[in-house]
């Protein structure tokens, strides 16, 4: 017999992990970490406290222990991250540095998704504040958009003399590409493209779906797989019809054609997607998950052949079929009405997959498009986590590990935003020194996330080794830390010689920070520069941000800044820019003007 001192460690989907709350428990008495008395359809605390009772819709009970407790962890950390914005805006609010009257947060108003009292709901703005700096700003906070970081805000740094304005607008590039550029080259006309036969060979599509499923499904679960294998198998023996679901596999087949890098075809690509465009016609007033899922796929098309401005349209097309459920009012303490369950309301855990999936990639296209016409829309995630299907989904592969982690660093990365940018909207005299402050928690907050990682994911490891999954994470999680340093290296590069020796120390210091990061972002040659996927433009564009910067530090003669290896950033970015130049304008113009201040730097150096 085992001794009670040597027994074996139990299965991980039996292993016993005490419970720290009720598993029905609403999401107020959850976020709040208090019990619940679980009655519907309000708890007695939100109906003595005024509060939006809301239940999950899924029982995560059934979920293995381990699972649980990895969600467990996601959600402190956003606990953390929205206990410090609270402070923050609660600041912004009670300390107005401009006289006149304050205005009082507003509720909840689907118009006015700028105003910062109504990003937190019914909770009070006075509360106590966590570890870091208050702050002391405006109550018209900037924008999380108006913090310079696009390629586009840093060619307008005063390192760069004002030379390269007449390449600041980024859609003006997009629109107006010429026959170089994209699927226009290499006599891939039209005449070719709508001479091909829409018959799908069956051993052609199955080869087509797995590349699918290996490459796109993998960062993104939206499907449920068998149904999938099922509408390809249908289509290829019944024919391509005029309806949603050849829409559908002709999507997949074009996506499928281009994801892997050992066998990519473009223009088998481009055949399948054009064949898919005819038949988007029937998804007009259509709202249903099909749909969805269809726009998302044609969004992911454009953005593996570097077309964003059409990706974004079709990402917010997507995200319109899916406004009916009602988490997704529910997701941003909306009040509503109870909604009976329509057919096109069925399977609501994967319609919120879907939302989630095309919300991240709107939002994140919108940060770099800067559409004029959606300066107020809010860059808040939704509060929920999507949640998986069941326990088994974590056994199988890394897919809903690298989906969880990807949404988590996303969302701290936009708390980052507001954090930072509600503190640069002050334009207080101490405003670096609170900065440097809030820093210092952010890192932690970083820093346990990085720590929260299963093992399949973990960046702990060296990086050369890093599958696609774990490239996309590093490179996000340098995102991260982009917003936290940029205004720094500006600070550093403007040389005002106002601030005091402290904020001096603290500038240089973080200014050093955004340029090392430089340095991890793209000294060395990674497969993963060169792979087409959904986010590889906005890849190029974090490097062109990243040589760009340490550009900017030589330009300005501030060497004691730069990191050893600076060089690398450049030549490395060009050499990455070079592969891609033809897949579109933006991507060229930008090798130019880095090219060009490349070479001004060799002649000085």
């Amino acid at each position: 017999m085992e001794s009670p001192g040597n027994k074996r460690p139990a299965p991980r989907g039996t292993a016993s992990y005490p419970r720290k709350r009720a598993v029905a428990a609403c999401q107020t008495c959850r976020s709040r970490k208090t019990k619940c008395d679980n009655r519907r359809p309000i708890c007695s605390f939100c109906e003595s406290s005024g509060a939006n009772c809301i239940y999950s819709p899924t029982d995560l009970s059934s979920f293995d222990p381990a699972s649980l407790s990895i969600l467990h962890r996601l959600d402190e950390l956003e606990l953390q991250l929205k206990a410090h914005v609270d402070t923050a805006v609660a600041s912004a609010i009670s300390t107005p540095i401009h006289s006149g009257p304050v205005p009082s947060p507003s509720p909840v108003s689907p118009s006015d998704t700028l105003n910062w009292g109504a990003y937190h709901g019914s909770r009070s703005v006075a509360a106590t504040s966590p570890a870091g700096p208050s702050v002391s700003v405006s109550t018209a906070p900037r924008h999380p958009r108006d913090l310079h970081t696009t390629v586009e805000d840093i060619l307008a740094w005063p390192a760069f003399m004002g030379r390269f304005k007449a390449h600041s607008n980024l859609m003006d590039l997009l629109q107006n590409q010429g026959p170089r550029f994209g699927s226009s080259r290499d006599g891939n006309n039209s005449s070719s493209i709508s001479a091909w036969s829409c018959d799908l060979e069956p051993s052609t599509c199955k080869r087509l779906l797995d590349s699918f499923l290996r490459h796109v499904l993998i960062k993104n679960p939206i499907f449920d797989e068998a149904k999938l294998q099922s509408a390809v198998s249908r289509v290829c023996l019944e024919g391509v019809a005029w309806d949603a679901d050849s829409c559908l596999v002709l999507l997949i087949c074009a996506l499928g054609s281009i994801a892997s890098s050992t066998m990519s075809d473009l223009t088998a690509a481009q055949c399948y997607f054009a064949a898919a465009q005819r038949r988007m016609g029937v998804l007009i007033g259509v709202e249903d998950l099909v749909t969805a899922q269809c726009y998302f796929l044609a969004g992911v098309y454009q953005m593996c052949v570097m077309r964003p401005a059409s990706a974004w349209t079709l990402f917010s097309h997507a995200l319109a079929c899916l406004q009916h459920y009602s988490f997704v009012r529910e997701s941003y303490n909306v009040p509503q009405e109870p909604v009976h369950a329509t057919p096109a309301m069925q399977d609501p855990s994967l319609a919120e997959c879907i939302y989630w999936t095309c919300w991240k990639s709107e939002i994140e296209l919108r940060l770099h498009l800067q559409l004029p016409d959606f300066p107020r829309t809010s860059h808040r995630y939704p509060l929920r986590f999507p949640v998986p299907p069941n326990e088994n989904v974590f056994e199988a592969d890394a897919t809903w590990f690298y989906y969880l982690a990807d949404i988590s660093l996303r969302r701290l990365e936009m708390n980052v935003r507001e954090v930072v940018s509600t503190m640069l909207a002050g334009g207080k005299s101490t405003m670096f020194e609170e900065l440097a402050g809030a820093v210092i928690t952010l890192e932690q907050q970083i820093q346990e996330w990085v720590d929260s990682m299963p093992h399949v994911l973990s960046l702990d490891t060296l990086e050369e080794e890093d599958d696609i999954l774990k490239f996309i994470l590093r490179g996000r999680l340098i995102d991260c830390y982009d917003i936290l340093y940029l205004p720094f290296l500006e600070a550093a590069l403007e040389g005002i010689p106002s601030y005091s020796p402290e904020q001096l120390t603290n500038v240089d210091k973080y200014a050093r920070k955004a340029l090392e990061h430089c340095v991890r972002r793209i000294s060395e040659p990674r497969p993963g520069f060169q792979i087409r996927h959904h986010g590889t433009w906005l890849m190029l564009r974090t490097c062109v941000r990243s040589a760009l910067m340490v550009l900017a530090a030589r330009r300005m003669q501030r060497g004691d800044l730069l990191p050893q290896r600076w060089r690398d950033v450049v030549t490395m970015t060009m050499k990455v820019l070079e592969t891609w130049k033809d897949e579109s304008a933006d991507i060229a113009d930008r090798l130019d003007i880095i090219t060009t201040l490349w070479e001004e730097v060799s002649r000085i150096d």
